[in-house]
């Protein structure tokens, strides 16, 4: 297979774990200032240690021009830190006097960066200057408290300054005290947290000049800025010729490696997007793998994958489940990251982004395929030949970065999960094709395991038909590497998640696909009998799933008995569910509800009629409130129209009945309404389907034009 299968450890993605750095004695945490002076000294000349070092020529080679971004080198004749900050090769560094101590308080928070959500603890760090652990960026967002010995008489110029390319973070003159944050000086700009957005460990210098005399913070920075315009780097060995420093007579230096924080950063602000590296990276840190080969795995693409839901309502286990709408962006790298299968329903909206934001032709030059994935038989296979993939999507050909540009082999199918399963993985995958070249439908066909045909995973299957059904149950056995090393295909991006199980996979495990007959996909569900037990008395309560952290859920009926052991998924939106048959008990109560309703809606309909008629309007909402009373019951009403998420449709509603009643009935009644379809429009594609199967009123529904509204109207996602 060579290199085609190192993208295979994708599938222990979800395992891997991020890494800390051992402690271990430096020559500047000893208590002995000689010899961490000395260790600094020799960091400023090593010419080896840093990514600009001895090793630049091999990694990023003149003959290739240098045109990468992560090879951008202002000076690459200059290999060590103290000729890059002289320009020069003089690398003495016998000048140096003393260290700068820096320490950085960091508060507890959280930001999202290349899909995932990420914490930060509270923490404390004290720079080392000649410690090798990197910092990560967010840490170093906010100023530090920087401290030094100065010398009586004497004003000092202090910077922050980016060894690698060139960039100022902080400058401030005329500094005669000990401290970065004592009154003295003035800022020529303030300190800007330090990034390193590119695939390699940066370092970053606090530096110290002597002045030779006070210096004027705006001349200084219009020098600076002079700098910046001519060729966007600031090159120190002017600015201390320039203004007569002496130095660096003090220093510290700090090491940053490539984390999530700085590469979101770098891509919102479309510099360069780093996202698809640390994804390479998660996949060649799991230490699991021990059946493919993930060397030389290297992603050039973000998947981004969002999952839009509307609203829905289906029958799962004796329970009517209501879903509110919903958006969801798959977290790959969060720890642990799980999707109920409800919300992967319909096919998501894929964004694909490429690691150089800036090459406009990427996509226009290349044709790609993407592959939706259970990959979980595959991730605790223990030899190659057990390995197994089940397809759920196969888009070939896709181009200019749009998904409906390529060609459908097998259609979406959302995430299952059987019974007795705790989760199962899925991965996005994508694939470039050999050369820009188009496939076929013969070619990728042929990758199916034998016992389903092309009927079962084909182009154009029915979800309608049994066989489908029965095969789709059992998901399609894909053979990925040969697929990937017959036709010559790439691995460049990828996304995951787990899913975990939920009332929507246990009503497909039974009713849909037939995995399991309805007791054992039920099993552990409250209220749950085969057949299902029909109330006598309304339920109280609902059943419901965690809610993500932050979140309030919906609002519903009273009560809260236990969730079912298997909807335990992280960070989940609430599910709420009714028992069935529950309208059915209270038969006569709903027959007088429907009645108070329909003559409701008949007396608002005469009040417009007669030039809006506040009487005929008021009787009419009094009427239709109460029919909607005797349906659902008082509490129930009362929580339908206080819903945190319908405050403003019930505003509306109750202001333009209070309007109607206060004589302004064509003003009230346009409020109403609009409330009114604020509050009710959930409930149109109910009320359409229901008249279709109506005598007379379903074949005018079914006329020309009135068909196409009807349709519009009606398009539900409830299964009822």
């Amino acid at each position: 297979m060579g290199d085609n299968s190192c993208w295979i450890g994708v599938a222990l993605l979800m395992s891997c774990m991020l890494l800390g750095v051992q402690g271990h004695a430096t020559p500047c945490n000893q208590g002995n200032d000689t010899a961490c002076l000395h260790g600094v000294r020799d960091f400023l000349r090593d010419t080896d240690y840093f990514w600009f070092g001895d090793s630049y020529e091999d990694e990023c080679p003149e003959s290739e021009g240098r045109r990468s971004v992560t090879c951008m080198n202002p000076a690459p004749e200059y290999k060590s830190i103290i000729t890059r900050m002289r320009m020069s090769h003089d690398n003495d560094t016998d000048g140096l006097e003393q260290i700068m101590w820096v320490h950085y308080a960091v508060e507890n928070g959280s930001y999202m960066a290349c899909g995932s959500h990420h914490t930060v603890p509270t923490t404390d760090h004290e720079i080392d200057a000649t410690h090798t652990i990197y910092l990560n960026s967010w840490a170093l967002r906010g100023p530090p408290h920087i401290t030094w010995t100065p010398e009586e008489g004497v004003h000092y110029t202090l910077l922050v300054w980016d060894v690698g390319l060139f960039q100022p973070h902080g400058m401030w003159v005329n500094k005669a005290g000990s401290s970065l944050h004592d009154s003295t000086g003035q800022a020529v700009f303030p300190y800007r947290g330090l990034m390193n957005p590119f695939p390699r460990k940066n370092p970053f210098v606090f530096a110290l000049y002597k002045q030779t005399q006070d210096l004027d913070a705006e001349e200084v920075f219009q020098e600076i800025q002079m700098m910046l315009k001519m060729d966007g780097h600031v090159k120190l060995n002017s600015l201390v010729d320039r203004f007569n420093l002496t130095g660096p007579v003090g220093m510290s230096i700090i090491r940053i490696a490539n984390d999530a924080y700085s590469v979101g950063h770098a891509r919102r602000m479309g510099v360069i997007n780093h996202c698809p590296y640390l994804q390479t990276t998660a996949a060649q840190s799991t230490a699991n793998n021990n059946v493919f080969n993930m060397t030389g795995l290297s992603f050039t693409v973000s998947v981004d994958i969002t999952y839009r839901t509307p609203d829905i309502t289906f029958e799962s286990c004796c329970h009517r489940t209501m879903i509110p709408k919903n958006v969801l962006n798959v977290d790959p790298m969060g720890v642990p990251t799980g999707i109920h299968p409800v919300y992967t329903r319909l096919p998501p909206q894929v964004n694909l982004v490429p690691t150089d934001l800036e090459d406009m032709f990427y996509f226009a030059e290349r044709r790609f395929t993407l592959v939706f994935l259970d990959i979980t038989d595959q991730a605790n296979a223990s030899t190659q030949s057990e390995a197994d993939f089940r397809l759920h999507w196969q888009v070939i050909n896709i181009h200019d970065a749009m998904l409906h540009t390529g060609e459908t082999i097998v259609q979406y199918q959302g995430a299952i999960v059987p019974p007795d399963s705790p989760f199962r993985l899925y991965l996005y995958l994508l694939l470039e094709q050999n050369q820009g070249n188009a496939l076929t439908a013969a070619q990728v066909e042929g990758f199916v395991a034998s016992d389903f045909t092309t009927t079962t995973c084909g182009r154009q299957p029915s979800l309608t038909t049994d066989v489908f059904n029965a095969a789709l149950a059992r998901e399609c056995k894909f053979d990925l590497q040969r697929f990937i090393a017959d036709l010559h295909l790439k691995p460049v991006g990828a996304s995951w998640f787990r899913a975990y199980p939920d009332a929507w996979s246990r009503m497909e495990n039974y009713h849909t696909f037939k995995l399991a007959p309805k007791a054992r996909a039920c099993v552990g569900v409250d209220n749950f009998a085969d057949p299902c037990p029909r109330e006598t008395t309304c339920p109280t309560g609902v059943a419901s799933l965690p809610t993500a952290a932050g979140t309030e859920p919906p609002a519903g009926i009273a009560g809260d008995p236990p969730e079912h052991p298997a909807d335990r998924g992280p960070g989940q939106v609430h599910e709420t569910r009714l028992v069935l048959d529950c309208i059915n008990a209270n038969g006569g109560h709903t027959q007088i509800g429907v009645g108070l309703a329909g003559f409701g809606i008949a007396f608002l309909f005469l009040g417009m009629l007669f030039f809006f008629d506040k009487g005929l309007l008021a009787i009419g909402n009094i009427l239709f409130i109460c029919g909607l009373a005797f349906v659902i019951g008082l509490e129930r009403t009362f929580r339908f129209f206080f819903q945190k998420h319908k405050v403003k449709a019930t505003g509306f509603f109750a202001g333009g009945i209070l309007i109607v009643l206060l004589g302004w009935p064509v003003i009230g009644m346009c409020v109403e309404m609009y409330g009114f379809f604020l509050l009710f429009s959930g409930f149109f594609p109910v009320a359409v389907n229901f008249l279709r199967r109506v005598p007379v009123v379903g074949t005018i529904l079914n006329l020309p034009g009135i068909r196409t509204l009807a349709d519009k109207v009606g398009e539900s996602n409830s299964m009822v």
